[in-house]
């Protein structure tokens, strides 16, 4: 929000803790975000089978500074809650697909880092 009032253009977010987020997954979102419906105002990845947003992995638009005012007024702070899906453009990723769901793996805690050390190796 602080970003799209102090510049008033689109903002790409994208959260601190994605040890393998890449250059392609950012490519293809701006790319996305290239084609992204009129009214669209935040672009970002959708798993197939639940319909979770990766909202710290997503392009802002600066129209949607108001949508994000009235959230946080309303002590709303969910990313998801503040864009409801009709003004939200997707691309769809499978969970069951290793590698399209690795680059939103994200450490949040030790057992988390453990594990992506293991995947480090992996890969």
């Amino acid at each position: 929000l602080t970003a799209l009032e102090a510049y008033g253009r689109p903002v790409l977010a994208v959260s601190c803790d994605l040890p393998f987020l890449n250059r392609r997954t950012l490519t293809d979102l701006l790319a996305a975000r290239q084609t992204r419906p009129d009214g669209a105002l935040m672009t970002t990845y959708r798993r197939s089978d639940t319909g979770f947003i990766e909202s710290l992995v997503a392009v802002y638009e600066p129209a949607g500074a108001g949508a994000l005012r009235r959230a946080v007024d309303a002590g709303v702070y969910r990313l998801s809650a503040a864009f409801p899906p009709h003004v939200r453009h997707h691309l769809e990723y499978d969970p069951a697909d290793p590698e399209a769901v690795r680059p939103f793996f994200n450490v949040n805690y030790p057992r988390d880092l453990d594990l992506a050390r293991k995947m480090e190796r992996v890969s």
